[in-house]
């Protein structure tokens, strides 16, 4: 007996289902931290890491991240394996294996410090955010 799919008018074709396996990456996040741990000052280091999670269903392959340092900023350290070029960092598999995949429900971290510069004025808002991209995702996920 040929089999016949109940959500479709048509008898005796076949029933089909729909696979979901889709990353999701908007739970990614990135925190700033004072390395001496007082009050950021002009001429601290701070120290940012960026969690990449996958919440979604799939895995995210070839990931990517990119992170575009405000100028007031001066890149002291990259970690986990990025390169910067003026002030911009971009860390994907070929410096972090990690980065190959982010299989669902898992993360990997990335990190950098940077100094703040000596002429940053009291009560200046030095916001950063880090774009995230994987081929399997139409564009990029920015972190919070």
């Amino acid at each position: 007996m040929p089999s016949d799919d109940p959500t479709t008018a048509q008898l005796g074709d076949a029933t089909v289902v729909l696979v979901n396996a889709e990353p999701v990456l908007t739970t990614s996040t990135k925190v700033a931290t004072d390395v001496d741990g007082g009050p950021l000052l002009p001429g601290d280091t701070v120290r940012y890491v960026i969690t990449v999670a996958n919440s979604g269903t799939g895995s995210a392959s070839d990931v990517s991240v990119t992170d575009d340092v405000d100028a007031r900023l001066t890149i002291v350290n990259v970690e986990n394996g990025g390169t910067s070029a003026g002030n911009t960092i971009v860390w994907d598999k070929n410096g972090d294996p990690a980065l190959a995949a982010v299989a669902r429900s898992t993360s990997t971290t990335v990190a950098f410090t940077a100094k703040v510069s000596a002429s940053v004025t009291n009560g200046a808002v030095i916001a950063n955010q880090a774009s995230i991209r994987t081929r399997d995702l139409a564009g990029p996920t920015l972190t919070d």
